[in-house]
């Protein structure tokens, strides 16, 4: 935990979670039991909102973690529906694995067109790439996303590669 966040009261602790659970400031008051007015001169505080946001920044992470931990049940049965479905079974998940497939497939790209700079490699379309340059890059991206996907798991923040935007300095 960082000093600001370990200076909240644990009021102000219930509050950031309160926050995050409802609807409105003052559910969220009504939930974590201080006035809405309160809980409003806390959201100006510096700390309070940093913590706040932090906090919700992890959760959403945590969510993102567990859709890519669910995706690979979904593959399972659709694949089992592709194998050993009726045919309207069949064909449902055949259409689904080539609308998503393709739309994978065109992330997957894109990510990889953005990260070839880091590398000093131009993988443009009709440029001089050799197939080693495209595998490279492809590991590179693979190792990429499964770094994020492991972000999600742990408090800790998320790599990013380095760029000439981002050389390693935070």
């Amino acid at each position: 935990m960082s000093e600001q966040n370990e200076n909240l009261s644990p009021r102000q602790h219930r509050a950031i979670l309160a926050l995050l659970k409802c609807a409105s400031v003052e559910k969220a008051a009504l939930d974590c039991k201080v006035s809405s007015k309160t809980l409003r001169r806390w959201l100006r505080e510096a700390s309070f909102r940093e913590a706040y946001v932090r906090a919700g920044e992890r959760l959403f992470e945590q969510g993102l973690g567990q859709l890519q931990w669910l995706a690979s049940f979904a593959v399972a049965k659709l694949a089992q529906a592709l194998v050993n479905g009726s045919v309207g079974q069949t064909l449902r998940a055949a259409e689904i694995v080539f609308t998503h497939g393709r739309s994978a497939v065109n992330l997957k790209l894109d990510a990889m067109v953005k990260l070839q700079g880091q590398y000093g490699v131009l993988l443009a379309p009709g440029s001089a790439a050799t197939a080693q340059d495209w595998c490279k890059l492809y590991a590179s991206v693979e190792q990429y996303q499964n770094t994020l996907g492991q972000a999600g798991d742990s408090d800790t923040k998320k790599a990013k590669p380095q760029t000439k935007e981002n050389d390693g300095v935070s």
